[in-house]
Formats: C-alpha cells, sequence, structure tokens
C-alpha cells in the first residue's frame, strides 16, 4: 500500500526489522484495542452498530492488514535477505576500495 509511486522494495535489514517490530506491532496493539472498544458499543446499541460499521471494518482492515504483512515478513525472512544483500554489497565494496558505499551503509545503520 501507500502512495502511488512508492516502495518498500529498496529497505534495508534495519528497515524491514522497524516495519515489523515497531511500526506494525504499534498498529496491531492499537487496532486491537479499537476493534475491543469499538464491538462493546455496537454490541450494546443496534443504532451505534449502524453508525460505526464502516469505521469498523476499515479498522479490520488495516489490523489485518498489519499481521499479514508481519507474517511475510517473518516467512520468508526479508531481513534475513536484506541483511545478506547488504554484507554482499560490503564486502564488493571493500574488495573495490569503494568506501563512499562503506560509508553510505554505516550511515543508513545509524539512521535507522
Amino acid at each position: 500500500m501507500g502512495f502511488p509511486g512508492t516502495t518498500n522494495r529498496y529497505y534495508t535489514s534495519w528497515e524491514v526489522a522497524e516495519r515489523r517490530d515497531i511500526d506494525n506491532a504499534v498498529r496491531i496493539n492499537i487496532r486491537n484495542l479499537r476493534q475491543q472498544a469499538m464491538l462493546e458499543e455496537m454490541l450494546a446499541d443496534p443504532q451505534v452498530r449502524i453508525q460505526y460499521a464502516s469505521k469498523y471494518a476499515g479498522s479490520t482492515n488495516a489490523y489485518k492488514n498489519a499481521i499479514g504483512t508481519n507474517w511475510a515478513i517473518n516467512k520468508r525472512d526479508f531481513e534475513g535477505v536484506k541483511k545478506q544483500m547488504q554484507d554482499e554489497l560490503l564486502a564488493w565494496s571493500q574488495k573495490n576500495c569503494r568506501s563512499n558505499y562503506i560509508e553510505a551503509i554505516q550511515t543508513l545503520e545509524t539512521i535507522v
């Protein structure tokens, strides 16, 4: 998801871990609490159920999306794949005296 023309394809291993362990974890916990609160109110009053139906469905979609994203990250070991790619780039950079790539990788690690 996201805006047209954006991609998560070039995430580093640190960004993948941050997405899984921080961003999605917070989304899952917050959405779960929101779902529980909304469901209690919806079950108590039929009019509230009708009023909240669309918001509840949208919140459920975001909740399930975060869970599914984490599942895919873990199942496909995206963090490990990205780490391997970074290690290969680092080894190539050191072999070919490309210090700018080494510095870029180190900078990305400190930023994330």
